[in-house]
């Protein structure tokens, strides 16, 4: 029994031996990630309230498939995020969004990494939201304008037609 056990024994140490040197040699082909960088872009720096904008990420070097994350910072100070989405080309994602309130708001894109590159945060981008001007509105419509000079023209020809016939 004893035998058996040494046997045992001597295989598991071979087998951990065998595992921890063979292990780093199947895996050191494998590079490590290297870096990448993110940028994020608005389709306009200002848009009226109620209108959208859109956000658009490239990542480079160009990778597909990943998650995009688009940071939206509020005028109030309140942080929402949101999903990008792919684009057509490889690298590209968009979001297109309409901001809830008047204001200063920024966003910045970033995405956490995969094998092959690290992740990246891009700088964060400006852009405001304008309530939209109130318009300065008399009360009179020009409807009423018309027909008042047309009351005074009226009127004054009635006067002056009185006046004529009282000289004659």
């Amino acid at each position: 029994m004893r035998k058996i056990e040494n046997a045992i024994f001597a295989l598991v140490a071979f087998l951990i031996l065998f595992s921890t040197i063979v292990t780093p040699l199947v895996h050191a082909d494998a590079a490590p990630p290297t870096t990448s960088s993110i940028s994020c872009a608005v389709s306009s720096t200002s848009v009226n309230l109620g209108n959208s904008i859109t956000v658009t990420a490239i990542i480079t070097p160009a990778t597909s498939g990943v998650t995009v994350t688009l940071t939206y910072k509020e005028p109030n100070g309140s942080v929402l995020t949101r999903t990008a989405v792919p684009g057509i080309n490889s690298g590209y994602y968009s979001d297109t969004y309409v901001p809830n309130g008047a204001g200063a708001w920024t966003v910045k894109a970033s995405w956490p990494g995969d094998d092959t590159f690290f992740g990246a945060t891009s700088l964060p981008v400006a852009f405001t939201v304008t309530s939209p001007q109130a318009k300065v509105t008399t009360g009179i419509s020009m409807g009423y304008v018309y027909l008042a000079i047309v009351v005074v023209v009226i009127v004054v020809l009635a006067i002056a037609t009185i006046l004529y016939r009282k000289r004659k």
